[in-house]
């Protein structure tokens, strides 16, 4: 029979569930009793299973743990630095919690539980939950594919991200005239270029710093963005005034 343990520290409650069969123990921790509960019911009904029905060609069972191991070496390396360092740590924290589970176990009905922890327990917005949800999501996609094919389903495919606001404009057009109107006044003239670079294409903060003359055409009067986000160079055309500042 599982054997249940209640915690109490900085971060919450948490409940460890360990069952213990032909005097192996397995063990995990969860943020509900329910979640725990679910956890024991299916690790004892594998074992038994594995224990009466052993088959000769008996699939490998890999761990959630070892799925974001070696998402994390394999696929995550070839995206942008800034979005390395923010799925790494979103990806951190989902092994913490799910790293003992197999992936055959995870099911749509534990995200929406997770959804939950990270909304009320956390006291996430809306918005962080979908990253937090996003970033795991690619690689249970990656464990369907051929390339592992650990699994036949995603549990992401039913899963529905909780509702957000449309982004409103950050700043409005009258304080934009100030802030042109400040930045050509500034003592570092390069203030204003890139001011005028910013607001004129859209680009990001790292594109436009790291931008060079050979980025810039004049005879098409476009800005060529190179390695970005996405690992795709883009074209981005330059409104007549802010080419002639350049």
């Amino acid at each position: 029979m599982p054997q249940y343990t209640k915690y109490e520290g900085k971060k919450g409650i948490s409940w460890n569930v360990r069952v213990r069969r032909h005097g192996k123990d397995y063990a995990a921790t969860f943020p509900t009793k329910k979640m725990a509960t679910e956890w024991a019911t299916r690790m004892e009904h594998d074992l038994i299973r594995d224990a009466h029905f052993l088959m000769p060609d008996k699939p490998i069972m890999h761990t959630t743990g070892e799925l974001i191991d070696l998402y994390l070496e394999r696929i995550l390396p070839h995206q942008s630095p800034g979005t390395h360092r923010k799925q790494r740590q979103r990806l951190l924290w989902w092994k913490s919690v799910l790293g003992d589970t197999h992936v055959q176990n995870v099911t749509t009905a534990l995200l929406e539980d997770y959804k939950h922890v990270l909304s009320r327990q956390k006291g996430y917005t809306n918005g962080t939950v979908n990253l937090y949800l996003n970033s795991l999501s690619p690689c249970f996609s990656w464990a369907v594919s051929p390339r592992l094919g650990w699994i036949t389903r995603s549990p992401f495919t039913d899963l529905r991200r909780l509702p957000t606001k449309g982004r409103l404009p950050l700043v409005t057009n009258e304080e934009i005239d100030w802030l042109l109107y400040w930045s050509e006044r500034s003592k570092n003239p390069r203030h204003h270029v890139y001011v005028r670079l910013i607001l004129a294409t859209g680009a990001r903060r790292e594109e436009v710093l790291r931008a060079t003359w050979k980025q810039v055409s004049f005879p098409r009067k476009t800005l060529t963005i190179i390695n970005t986000k996405n690992k795709e160079d883009r074209v981005i055309p330059i409104e007549p005034g802010t080419l002639e500042i350049l």
